[in-house]
């Protein structure tokens, strides 16, 4: 005998959108990145849109629709390539502990799309501190930016707000992981990954 299963409208709409973000997430980042750029095109284009109708209007400078959409499919792209190169999602805690001598609620978190960044054939790893709390001496933020190149990963001063804290790691493995890591994005965002029956080359 069948069993009936009942569904409100609500249910149901939350069943699709759960099995569609489980799809999405096992897509390659590259797939779910370039759908972010391509909203984000989409945004820049619906602003231009205004500017040209209403010069003197908000609406051709302020957040859109597609703007959300590609800020949603960038944290999924964060996601797969977090998993696919073993990174922590979020990479970090929150904690109560001392901040400039006084104590503070500290979270320590990758911001923004959440992929590292190239500059100059290197990826920086950036990751930030903030405290919450009253009165602070100073500054209740910091920036951590570790580099990573063939020789390993190596904790850059010069990009970050607190001294030296990394030193270069010789683990091959994770040297390995690092190397293809670089290769993957610099490929995409150099434009030479291509898309092809369904992979990525």
């Amino acid at each position: 005998m069948k069993q009936i299963i009942r569904l409100t409208e609500g249910d149901l709409h939350n069943i699709i959108k759960k099995s569609v973000n489980n799809i999405i997430q096992e897509l390659d980042w590259k797939t779910t990145m370039n759908a972010a750029r391509k909203r984000k095109e989409q945004a820049d284009n619906l602003r231009n849109d205004y500017g040209k109708m209403f010069p003197n209007s908000r609406m051709s400078s302020s957040r859109n629709g597609y703007d959300d959409r590609s800020d949603e499919l960038e944290k999924y792209s964060q996601d797969s390539f977090n998993r696919q190169y073993n990174l922590p999602l979020e990479h970090g805690d929150e904690r109560d502990g001392w901040w400039n001598g006084e104590e503070a609620h500290i979270t320590h978190k990758r911001k923004g799309s959440g992929i590292p960044r190239m500059d100059s054939g290197d990826v920086y790893d950036e990751t930030f501190d903030d405290a919450v709390g009253d009165g602070f001496s100073g500054s209740n933020h910091r920036k951590h930016a570790t580099k990573i190149n063939k020789d390993g990963a190596k904790y850059d001063p010069y990009m970050s707000t607190v001294g030296n804290e990394v030193s270069t790691s010789k683990n091959k493995d994770y040297n390995d992981t690092l190397d293809n890591m670089i290769d993957d994005m610099d490929s995409y965002y150099g434009g030479r990954s291509k898309y092809k029956n369904g992979k990525w080359s």
